[in-house]
């Protein structure tokens, strides 16, 4: 038992003088009913249901505007249950400029800003899950733990700098991991899911790596999702300097040679094929990727859930409060 705002009880200590006056007020038109009619002085039940119902209307009033809480069971919607984790790549090869146009002018037409802005898309289709926020290149890094606060998100994603965090070399097995870790450190445990957005590639792991890390037990099996960005064809990895419009290089290895890079379902498809997600290839002119996304995260996640969960919440009964006082005053009336 709970009050929001426990002064108004102090209401309480005017209720035996609104008793006295009541009394006083019933036996004055007692006094007045004897002289004409000549009745018995005994209070009229009347004049006792009406003394019993001030009574009852000013021990409601202080009680409702007091915001009387109880305890109580809610039972959970499949959104409040979920827990999601969104890694976005941020390797060099996310700075390709393969995309069709820019998702979001005056954004540059590369795979990172794609990716931005498909996050941006999937928060708008979500309801209440809770959602985190990871990077990852050769490591991962949270960004933001699972929160219900998506536009806490959007303002990470759009002022933090992706060009200067770029990394080169990409990690599935990292982020897969920075996933996972931030999961176990989620302290609201119930429907899970991953949702990797890349381009695929995986400079770090060789196969037979990416499928041991996949089949470990100590891997929990939560589905992963994965969002490709980039065309499948080899592009060079443009250097772009802030406040210049044009492209001052492209990047090299070690020997001089330029860097190609080519977006890659294949890893990804291993990925969700173990743990039974789902992949998508997102492209700028894509509009319902994240909504298909999202209908098969909850549709997964309601086929798991077949125990359902509650949570303790906080019932206000200021409103019953009002409703009964509303009903005695209008019994009181009546008689």
């Amino acid at each position: 038992m709970n009050w929001t705002q426990p002064a108004y009880l102090l209401l309480l200590l005017a209720l035996p003088v609104m008793l006295l006056l009541t009394l006083m007020t019933e036996r004055y038109w007692q006094r007045v009913r004897v002289l004409w009619s000549g009745q018995r002085r005994r209070l009229h039940w009347r004049s006792q249901l009406r003394l019993a119902l001030v009574a009852a209307l000013f021990m409601l009033l202080p009680l409702a505007l007091a915001g009387l809480t109880v305890p109580a069971l809610a039972p959970q919607s499949i959104q409040e249950r979920m827990t999601l984790v969104i890694g976005l790549d941020v390797s060099k090869s996310m700075l390709a400029e393969d995309i069709l146009e820019s998702p979001a002018p005056p954004q540059l037409a590369n795979r990172l800003n794609l990716g931005r802005s498909f996050i941006n898309d999937l928060l708008s289709k979500l309801e209440n899950e809770r959602v985190g926020l990871f990077f990852f290149a050769r490591n991962g890094i949270e960004m933001v733990p699972p929160t219900r606060d998506h536009g806490f998100i959007r303002y990470i994603l759009r002022h933090t700098d992706m060009g200067r965090l770029t990394d080169s070399g990409s990690d599935l097995v990292a982020a897969l991991t920075t996933a996972d870790n931030m999961m176990v450190n989620d302290p609201c445990q119930g429907n899970e899911a991953v949702v990797l957005i890349t381009d695929g590639e995986d400079t770090e792991n060789t196969l037979e790596q990416l499928l041991s890390h996949l089949q470990s037990p100590n891997t929990k099996r939560r589905p992963v999702y994965s969002v490709r960005v980039g065309s499948d064809e080899s592009v060079l990895i443009p250097i772009r300097k802030p406040g210049i419009p044009t492209i001052e290089g492209f990047y090299t290895d070690e020997q001089g040679l330029m860097l190609q890079t080519r977006a890659s379902d294949s890893r990804l498809q291993h990925i969700t094929a173990a743990t039974q997600g789902a992949n998508w290839h997102y492209r700028s002119d894509t509009s319902s990727a994240a909504q298909q996304l999202v209908d098969q995260i909850l549709r997964h996640a309601q086929q798991a859930d077949t125990a359902g969960a509650s949570s303790l919440s906080w019932l206000d009964l200021s409103s019953l409060f009002l409703l009964f006082g509303l009903a005695l005053y209008s019994l009181y009336m009546m008689l």
